[in-house]
This record gives C-alpha cells, sequence and structure tokens, in this order.
C-alpha cells in the first residue's frame, strides 16, 4: 500500500470528537447488547489482532461472552462506556479508545485539582510547577501518593488507560493524579479532598506533605532563559545564529495543505479545523477560504528556514516535537526530501505495516473494496491483510521516484513547487536535533523515526509514549443506541523488527534525568537549553545511536 494512504489522525484531536455522545440515558438491555455486539464486530473485524493480549481468540470470546450476560444488569449508558473502556485497554494500544464523552456530569460539584503539577524525565515524575505555598517542592521526584510507589501507580494506569510503554502510563499519571476525579478512580476512593505526596530532593531525602485539592489557585511563575513560545502556535521557526543553529517547532503534524481540496460541509473537515485554530488561539473566520488561508504554511515555511540557514551558514536544525501528538505522516514527506535528497527517495529498512481491510476501513477511505483492488492493482478480499514494507519504494527507479508527487509533495500535489526541481538534491542538510517527550506520538514519532533513520538524527529528551512495534492508525466507529463514538486501528507497525526492546522504547541519544531538568531550574523550555548547551560544547556528534 502506498504511503500516502496511511491516514494518521491526533490521539487529541480524537479525544474532542464528540458527535452527540450519550445523550441515550434511557435505553433498553437489548439496546446495549446490539451495541456491544456490533462493538464487538467491529473490533473483530478492524483490529489487525484483538486476541493476543486476551491470550487468544478462545479466551477474547470468552471475556465477550462473560461481558455480555454483565451487560444484562447495567443502568446507564455511563456504566456501559466503561465496561468498554476496561475491555479496550487490554489491548494496551494508544490507537484504540472511547472518545471523551461530551455528557457534563456532577454539575453540581465544583471539581478540586491538586495545586500543583507533575513532569516526566527519563528517570521519573518531579513536581513541575505550584503555588507559592508549595515552590520550595519544585523539582522534588515523585516516590509514592497516599503510601502507593509511582510504578505501582503506573501499573494501576493500565487498566486504566490505553498504555504502550511505561512513559505513556507516567505520562497520562501526570494528568490522572492532578484531578479530584481521577485521583479517586486511580486510588480507588469513593472521595479525596487531599493527597499524601511522599517525595526525594536531589540529595536524596524523603518527605512528606499532605497537599489540599483546591478549586482555584495561581501558579507561581518560572522565569525562562529563552523563551521561543512566538509564532501561531501551530508551526514556527526561529534562526539562532549566535548558536549556530535554526529552531523549528511543529506542535501538530497538520498544516494548511492537508485542506487545500477539503469539502466545505464535510464534518470531520471541519471539526479538525476547529481544533486547530484551538491550538492557535485565534478565531476562525466565517469564509471557508479564509479560515483555510489562516492555517499556516509548512512547505513554504521549511523551505524558506532551510534557504536561510543555508544562507547563514547554521549547522543545527533543532525540530521540536515535544508537544506533537500526531497527525498525517504523509505531510512529513516533501520535508524529509528538502532535508536529504536523494538519500531520502533510496532509503529502505526492514520495518513493516500491515494493514487489514475491512468495512470500517473502506469507509474511512471513502471507497469500496473493488474501487481499492483497481487502485492497487489486486484481488484483495474482506479480511485480506495488505502486507507491506514500511516505507514501500525500493523497486521504484530513482528518476521515477524524483518526480513521484506521493513522494516529494503532499498527496494531492500540494507543495510540488519546493520540490520539483530539487532533483535529488536537497535544500539544505544540516545536523538535525529532535526534541522528544511523551506526548511525543503517533505521526511525529514517525517522523522522528525518519529523520534518525535517514539523517541519523540526534534526540534529546525523554522517550516517547508511542511503541515502535504495535498497533497504528484510527478508524472511527460510533454505536447506534448509545451514541458512543470511538477509535480502532488497522494496521500494525513492526519498526524495529530485530529490537524488541527499541520497539516498546525509543530511548533519546541524550535521555534527560530530573538532575538534567536541574541544571536549568526546571522551566518549562529546559530541553531546549540543554540542547544549546551540546551544541556548544561540541558534544552532539560525539554520540549517536
Amino acid at each position: 500500500m502506498r504511503m500516502k494512504k496511511y491516514f494518521f489522525l491526533l490521539l487529541s484531536l480524537f479525544c474532542l470528537i464528540m458527535q452527540g455522545q450519550n445523550n441515550h440515558d434511557s435505553i433498553s438491555s437489548a439496546s446495549y447488547l446490539s451495541d456491544f455486539d456490533l462493538f464487538t464486530n467491529y473490533l473483530e473485524q478492524t483490529h489487525p489482532d484483538p486476541y493476543t493480549a486476551f491470550g487468544g481468540k478462545i479466551y477474547f470470546r470468552k471475556t465477550v461472552q462473560e461481558i455480555r450476560e454483565q451487560i444484562k444488569n447495567i443502568q446507564s449508558v455511563d456504566e456501559f462506556e466503561q465496561i468498554l473502556r476496561n475491555l479496550l485497554v487490554r489491548l494496551e494500544d494508544g490507537h484504540t479508545f472511547i472518545y471523551a464523552s461530551s455528557k457534563k456530569k456532577n454539575l453540581s460539584v465544583q471539581a478540586k485539582f491538586l495545586p500543583l503539577t507533575f513532569k516526566t524525565a527519563t528517570d521519573g515524575l518531579f513536581v513541575a510547577r505550584t503555588t507559592e505555598n508549595y515552590k520550595k517542592y519544585v523539582g522534588y521526584k515523585l516516590i509514592a501518593v497516599d503510601g502507593i510507589t509511582t510504578d505501582s501507580l503506573a501499573k494501576r494506569m493500565r487498566v486504566i488507560a490505553p498504555i504502550e510503554n511505561k512513559y505513556g502510563a507516567w505520562n497520562v499519571l501526570e494528568n490522572v493524579i492532578a484531578h479530584q476525579k481521577g485521583a479517586e478512580k486511580l486510588l480507588k476512593k469513593e472521595r479525596v479532598e487531599n493527597l499524601c505526596l511522599t517525595l526525594q530532593n536531589r540529595v536524596n531525602n524523603i518527605e512528606n506533605i499532605t497537599v489540599e485539592l483546591e478549586e482555584k489557585f495561581t501558579f507561581t511563575p518560572i522565569s525562562q532563559e529563552m523563551n521561543l513560545n512566538e509564532g501561531n502556535g501551530l508551526l514556527s521557526y526561529r534562526l539562532l545564529p549566535d548558536c549556530n543553529a535554526a529552531y523549528f517547532r511543529w506542535n501538530t503534524i497538520a498544516s494548511r495543505e492537508i485542506f487545500i481540496e477539503a469539502d466545505s460541509t464535510d464534518k470531520e473537515t471541519n471539526r479538525a479545523i476547529n481544533w486547530l485554530y484551538g491550538i492557535m488561539k485565534r478565531p476562525k473566520p466565517k469564509n471557508f477560504t479564509e479560515t483555510i488561508d489562516g492555517l499556516p504554511e509548512l512547505y513554504g515555511t521549511f523551505y524558506r528556514m532551510l534557504t536561510e540557514m543555508k544562507e547563514n551558514k547554521l549547522e543545527y536544525l533543532i525540530v521540536d516535537l515535544r508537544k506533537n501528538g500526531g497527525g498525517m505522516t504523509p505531510l512529513c514527506m516533501p520535508l524529509l526530501y528538502m532535508l536529504y535528497g536523494n538519500d531520502y527517495l533510496n532509503y529502505h529498512s526492514d520495518a513493516e505495516y500491515h494493514t487489514l481491510i475491512s468495512p470500517l476501513l473502506l469507509k474511512k477511505y471513502k471507497t469500496t473494496l473493488e474501487k481499492f483492488n483497481q487502485k492497487e492493482g489486486k484481488d484483495y478480499k474482506m479480511g485480506d491483510y495488505v502486507f507491506s514494507p514500511f516505507f514501500p519504494y525500493k523497486d521504484i527507479p530513482l528518476s521515477q521516484k524524483q518526480t513521484d508527487l506521493s513522494l516529494i509533495s503532499y498527496e494531492n500535489g500540494t507543495g510540488k513547487q519546493y520540490t520539483i526541481n530539487l532533483k535529488g538534491r536537497p535544500v539544505y542538510r544540516p545536523h538535525v536535533i529532535v526534541l522528544s517527550s511523551p506526548a511525543t506520538f503517533s505521526a511525529a514519532y514517525h517522523f522522528m523515526y525518519f529523520l534518525t533513520e535517514i539523517g541519523n538524527a540526534t534526540i534529546i529528551g525523554v522517550p516517547s509514549s508511542q511503541a515502535g512495534n504495535t498497533y497504528m492508525e484510527s478508524t472511527r466507529f460510533e454505536l447506534p443506541y448509545s451514541g458512543i463514538a470511538g477509535s480502532i486501528s488497522n494496521a500494525i507497525q513492526i519498526m524495529f523488527p530485530n529490537d524488541e526492546e527499541k520497539g516498546i522504547v525509543f530511548i533519546p541519544t541524550y535521555p534527560m534525568t530530573i538532575n538534567d531538568y536541574a541544571k536549568y531550574n526546571f522551566v518549562e523550555d529546559a530541553e531546549i537549553l540543554y540542547c544549546l548547551d551540546l551544541i556548544k560544547q561540541g558534544k552532539i556528534l560525539q554520540k549517536q545511536q
């Protein structure tokens, strides 16, 4: 299957797609059972392997039959939704989940929050922000909550949320433990008004503090040595000539290019656009053309940046993917061509990507099995797998690849004006440094993977919550009676077929520990400051994977 068909939407975006969910409070037991049977049917038809996590097909079906008996006694859609979530988390698949409910719950009760936040480092969670009362604890490592160790809490997260590795568990734990309802669920308590935190300072002294949850508070500001948060909030760059570098921040694998030929009446398109304008914190124009034009352009921006880097002879490009939860993987391909030219086109690896053909998949592609086979030149049946290398272009002549718009532009030819005349030559080839965090997910993980594989990029930060050898893509489903909607993976990727550990956790070249963050007073952009110091010290190219 051609790479341009690999359709990855943002995990965070899916949590905002809530089309009329949970507005069906009073439905019959038969309706719940009908929805559940449809749900399990979707799961078996669409997911590449829903069985292994349960011990095989027999035990998957055993679990399903036991749940059917349980469903006969449920009283609400919320209860039904939780049953579905509990089933899906066992897959440990970050692309298969139930969307967040749009129903407002407990309106009479004001939610409370922990007046401090945590951040994940490579060696654990630390206190990142606090109110004035707790500012002395910034940088302290979280050891336990109410006597339960962080490792034990991370294990509990695996039965609450879809988790692919321990950094995913820690990343979700950051948010769950700070929210009253999340803490109650995690700690298995009816009511949580305070938390006993066991913290460890930099000289390994342990301190237990009791923190009251609060409704309203203000975090103490932390001064930033360097602020690179300017721009539109989606993608931007800045030259740093004094550091021999340029800085490119990309907060989602999306841009104007994916909407050039979009249908203004399409609901999914409008949800995605609304979400992007939310990231940019800008009002969306009423006119659809103006709305599209208001989104930042990726290819022109990247081309100008590389051109300016070449003019200024800057050697390092810092690509910041710390807040990038994914998007459209094909959008990255022209960037790789601008950076690496023929080295990108000639790239080949043993990585694999296998897609299961299902009714939901074909619905997502807005096609039929007959048309799908005509386009692929195959004779697939429903339920067949499309077995493919992750980058399936090895046997295509180089001269042909240099003009193949699916490789050098976005799938509809958008952006080809920046690549069509390169003829295999990079616009400019700096050494790329990727800033990573647990939030670097899905298509952002793919971009990071390609940058390391093709350009030997340096990775700095904290491992991604995305596993390399895991299920992939998001295929939407909705259940008619309960209104519950969600996502099911329709493919499996094996990025590291010969390295099982790396297939679970992609350790950066320079993994940042709590002590590394301490060097920069735990500021939000400590990763950038650490990266610039490594450049100044000449260490970037000394340590490569």
